[in-house]
């Protein structure tokens, strides 16, 4: 990838900021975030031992474990979805955070002229497959025909 990293601490971080999103959407990630954290914290405890003489004290590589989270997730945490578990997981980390309360947008079909048959259709592609479907209507809404599909490809062009 042509990319350099100095030390293991800011290899996480790049991975976790190549990796991030807007929203805290995953516990997936909080977990991520953890291990990344650990894993930093342990390889530095190793290298502090075999390279300096010094055994770092496993409370300190604790502390060192929930800054690195915390430093991380104050980055991050400008406006998160509001939901308990975030806000009691930045509550112990002592992190402000705006919550998002989700809203719903309303939808509504329009019936198309006299005489006009509406076809509406849609369509979604995920990490494992892709699905599609559609229906037609007529000026009083009675449906003509309606299908749907889908496809372990992760691309619309097979559609």
């Amino acid at each position: 990838m042509g990319i350099h990293i100095a030390n293991s601490n800011n290899e996480w971080l790049h991975t976790l900021r190549t990796c991030s999103s807007n929203s805290f959407k995953s516990e997936v990630k909080r977990v991520y975030i953890y291990i990344c954290a650990t894993i930093s914290a342990i390889w530095q405890k190793r290298n502090s031992r075999i390279f300096k003489g010094k055994n770092i004290p496993h409370q300190l590589v604790m502390v060192r474990i929930l800054d690195d989270t915390k430093n991380y997730m104050l980055i991050m945490a400008k406006e998160v979805p509001d939901c308990i578990s975030l806000r009691v997981l930045l509550h112990r980390l002592g992190i402000d955070a705006n919550f998002k309360i989700k809203t719903s947008i309303t939808c509504q079909w329009l019936k198309p002229e006299l005489g006009i048959v509406k076809v509406n259709i849609d369509g979604s592609v995920s990490a494992h497959n892709n699905g599609f479907g559609g229906n037609a209507r007529d000026s009083e809404g009675k449906v003509i025909f309606a299908y749907s599909g889908y496809d372990k490809s992760m691309s619309i062009r097979v559609q």
